[in-house]
């Protein structure tokens, strides 16, 4: 799990693991259930695509990885997917939904998740 200003709830099943990277570990505090996996995920080459991430995307972020599952969350204060009625001078509910559905395209891209590897 690798979390950006945030703490995991299951504090006592999780340890804090430190990686080569003193960046990364300055931006993301990352816990696992064991060292060794989180070390095989985490290469340099990922850790700097979520830079990179981090980057480029408001708000917090928190990377969870689970039975061969990323999970992300990225908490930017607001509730796109919900459509809600248009208020004069708001910005385009639309166009923040497309903003928001775009950012979860380029991260697959970013993190080639889209690759079949084998």
């Amino acid at each position: 799990m690798v979390l950006e200003n945030y703490d995991p709830q299951e504090k006592g099943v999780y340890d804090e693991v430190e990686l080569e990277s003193v960046r990364f570990n300055k931006t993301f505090d990352t816990y696992a259930t064991d060292r060794q996996t989180a070390f095989y995920i985490l290469t340099p080459h990922f850790m700097e695509a979520l830079m990179r991430i981090e980057r480029l995307h408001p708000g917090n972020i928190a990377f969870a990885f689970k039975k061969g599952r990323l999970y992300l969350a990225i908490h930017n204060g607001r509730d796109t997917f919900p459509m809600k009625p248009i208020r004069k001078g708001e910005p385009d509910a639309l166009t923040l939904f497309k903003l928001d559905t775009a950012r979860i395209y380029s991260l697959v891209d970013d993190l080639k998740l889209n690759k079949n590897i084998t």
